[in-house]
């Protein structure tokens, strides 16, 4: 009788303080990640150009920082950073002869050297569920700024130099969404793999029109400390 009274006490103290633990809420995490960005679209500015016509898949990296608001929910901020560069051939007409060029309609072909740039900045919420014991699930949406710069030179047909070389900057509001698979790692750390999304709400610069429809796919992979499966 009293081995019974004491389990059902140490099961009163123990099952409580397993549903407290398990609702806890996650503190401040970092995370680095390495990745891969393709771009996605139309340019109706560019007479309906494909994006992945004119730019090239790319890498660079990405630093997100969250703070847990319940035991599924979490805010946070990434900024990221990306480049690609694509060589290719490219005969101007008159209409799509660049500002301060004077070529006339049908020269070329020309090399083109295009290198595209950007620095997305995203507030966002995340929602986490375990799959596993040391493994989570995780889905995001977000909002913020995308800063682009396109630079593009266009060489001589013989190669002997550059004819000209012109950058555009552009600041738009964009937006993200994605999902990603946290694995428990030795050192307090997770390994997160995700996908994402990022879509721009374009306007006229110097860079994309109103028209367009710029758009990229990011693939990551990266470490977040400390670790938040359960």
């Amino acid at each position: 009788m009293r081995l019974r009274v004491l389990f059902l006490l140490a099961l009163a103290v123990a099952v409580p303080a397993a549903a407290m633990a398990d609702t806890s809420t996650p503190g401040f995490q970092l995370q680095a990640d390495g990745l891969l960005f393709g771009p996605l679209g139309e340019l109706p500015s560019q007479h309906s150009a494909r994006m992945s016509d004119m730019f090239a898949n790319g890498g660079g990296f990405a630093i997100t920082a969250t703070v847990g608001l319940t035991r599924r929910w979490a805010a946070g901020l990434r900024v990221a950073s990306y480049r690609s560069t694509k060589d290719g051939q490219f005969e101007f007409l008159d209409f799509a002869t660049p500002a301060g060029l004077s070529l006339p309609a049908g020269a070329g072909p020309y090399t083109i050297e295009r290198e595209l740039e950007l620095l997305p900045i995203h507030a966002l919420l995340q929602y986490r569920r375990p799959l596993a014991a040391r493994l989570e699930w995780q889905a995001e949406g977000g909002a913020g700024l995308i800063s682009t710069i396109d630079h593009m030179s266009l060489v001589s047909r013989d190669g002997s130099g550059t004819l000209a070389s012109i950058s555009g900057y552009q600041k738009d509001a964009s937006w993200t969404v994605g999902t990603a698979l946290a694995l428990q790692a030795p050192g307090n750390l997770d390994v997160v793999a995700s996908a994402r999304y990022i879509g721009t709400f374009s306007g006229d610069g110097a860079v994309w029109m109103q028209s367009d429809d710029p758009s990229f796919t990011n693939w990551t992979l990266g470490l977040r400390y400390p670790h938040n499966t359960h």
